[in-house]
């Protein structure tokens, strides 16, 4: 790659226990505390608590890279980057392609860098030509970047144009103090009867978390409910699988970094946010959650509508409802701006990999379409076409295709199965759960069933009012059954309404010899908690293990 322009002087390059050893130094985080608090296009993201909260906890998971300018002993600018440990050879090598991604990555909702006004486009364009040089395959990449971040050095330099993907993105922001707000926020008619509705079950209660003991406490609810949404939207389980993501939101709320509110039911929490917030802004980055089993009331929602009232109240000026399209963000929004991707790169095939994708997320906005609904069905159909391709591998393509077509034939046939109450109902040695999420994400996948497939119905069927039994073993989940009442028809039976039934009857391979007794334990449980004298069941015809524990068959 040529030299973009003269060789770099006064910037600094810090990599790895460098880093470690500069943050130390008091007088270090003095300064850097003084250049962000003078920056103006600096967010959150770039204070001292944010990145150096996620360079210590994310320590075996990223190379701290940092970059610094300094002038008659103050500091004048600051990059804050990081190389994920699977590049680690290749950086070491400064030979293959070396990603190199903003401080806090998907951590943090904005990337840039911090500077003086005068010293900016000397600093950026020497901080990056210095990390270009080092490492000559990098792929540096910065998420969004803040409005009012000086791109003059970008804009008005074609060197830097030809190496670089630069990309528009519309954000939704919330202006607390402005007319509309008040509106956004207030309650109409609709939501109040969701509450009074709320009211009915206990006492409903908004709070601000301020004390740590408290935040700790409630954060494994917090991270359970996040994930079992996150599976079920997008198959993704942010705490379960990156478990260091708690210790780092311990961290930014003891920092002062973290604006946490909770929307309860007696003690249940229905509704939560933990959002990041300095500098009177509050960042929709953190934890948004609610809870599905009171789903029908909207806690989603009416959390929303408390916590800008509370925002009004405390003085904030704005809630960044950060970029993405979704439709909760734009009815809630009072203006929009623009915030900017960029990609910086001597890979031309990478750069022109960049380019059609911006390409096509920028033609489906102005063809109205959200680009990121649209990218999570294709990656939805290939992950299921994935799936489909390693069972036929391994049970046959046509058994496969067969199971297939016959799965896609409407009101495929489901017997109806009857069992009579008993008042004396006896329980087995087992452990049976209730409408527990823990339990929910330790579903494995099967030859049969994906994981998202099950957390994508699973959230459905919650929603909608059904309840899980579940038994879970040695975080495996062996077996779950779903109560609700429903109404049941086929060729074989007329309409019967509203009758109590077990459906969507899940037992994992390994627990075939035991799924009998987990079904007549369910039953016990299930005779003591509603008065009927009969509990359906609706399932494949001839289930031997519903006959065995004690069912029959409607005819």
């Amino acid at each position: 790659m040529p030299p973009l322009i003269e060789q770099p002087k006064q910037v600094d390059l810090l990599i790895g226990d460098q880093v470690y050893r500069l943050l130390d130094d008091a007088t270090f985080k003095e300064s850097w505390h003084n250049l962000y608090s003078a920056c103006a296009w600096a967010t959150a993201f770039q204070s001292w608590e944010f990145i150096v909260s996620w360079y210590h906890v994310f320590r075996s998971d990223y190379i701290p890279v940092l970059l610094k300018s300094e002038q008659e002993g103050r500091l004048t600018g600051l990059l804050a980057m990081a190389i994920p440990a699977s590049d680690r050879s290749n950086a070491e090598g400064r030979q293959g392609s070396v990603r190199i991604v903003g401080a806090g990555e998907y951590e943090a909702e904005y990337h840039c860098w911090i500077a003086e006004p005068d010293t900016n486009d000397f600093f950026i364009t020497n901080a990056l030509t210095k990390l270009l040089q080092h490492y000559p395959k990098a792929r540096i990449m910065f998420r969004f970047m803040p409005p009012g971040t000086p791109l003059a050095w970008h804009d008005q330099n074609p060197k830097w144009q030809s190496l670089s993907v630069k990309q528009a993105f519309r954000r939704p922001l919330l202006e607390i103090k402005s007319p509309e707000a008040e509106k956004a926020f207030r309650i109409n008619n609709q939501y109040k009867t969701k509450l009074n509705r709320l009211k009915k079950l206990g006492t409903v209660k908004f709070e601000r978390v301020t004390d740590p003991g408290v935040f700790e406490a409630v954060l494994p609810e917090l991270a359970l409910q996040y994930d079992f949404r996150q599976g079920g939207l997008f198959n993704k389980n942010q705490f379960r699988d990156k478990p260091l993501k708690a210790e780092f939101m311990k961290m930014l709320f003891k920092n002062g970094l973290l604006h946490v509110t909770l929307l309860r039911v007696n003690d249940d929490i229905i509704g939560s946010m933990v959002a990041v917030a300095d500098r009177g802004w509050v960042y929709l980055q953190g934890i948004n959650t609610h809870s599905p089993f009171y789903a029908r009331h909207s806690p989603g929602i009416l959390h929303f509508l408390n916590l800008g009232q509370l925002l009004a109240h405390e003085g904030v000026d704005v809630f960044d409802l950060t970029p993405g399209g979704d439709t909760y963000k734009e009815r809630l929004a009072t203006s929009h701006d623009q915030v900017y991707g960029l990609l910086i790169t001597g890979s031309k095939g990478f750069r022109f990999k960049r380019l059609i994708k911006k390409e096509l997320q920028d033609y489906l906005v102005r063809t109205g379409r959200r680009p990121m609904t649209v990218e999570l069905q294709i990656k939805k159909q290939v992950y299921l076409l994935k799936n489909h391709l390693r069972r036929a591998k391994k049970s046959g393509y046509v058994k496969v295709i067969r199971q297939l077509l016959s799965s896609d034939k409407k009101g495929s046939p489901e017997q109806l199965y009857v069992k009579d109450l008993e008042a004396n109902s006896r329980f087995s040695a087992m452990h049976i759960q209730k409408n527990n999420l823990n339990d929910i994400l330790d579903f494995e996948k099967d030859e049969t069933l994906t994981r998202w497939e099950f957390m994508e119905n699973t959230m459905r069927l919650f929603e909608t009012g059904h309840h899980a039994y579940t038994w879970a073993k040695e975080g495996r989940l062996m077996a779950c059954a779903w109560f609700a009442y429903t109404d049941f028809t086929n060729q074989q039976q007329p309409q019967l309404s509203n009758i109590p039934a077990l459906m969507h009857l899940y037992c994992h391979p390994e627990a075939n010899d035991k799924f009998e007794q987990f079904l007549e334990h369910v039953t016990s449980i299930i005779t003591l908690e509603i008065n009927e004298p009969k509990l359906y069941a609706v399932h494949k015809p001839n289930s031997q293990a519903l006959i065995r524990s004690g069912f029959q068959v409607v005819t």
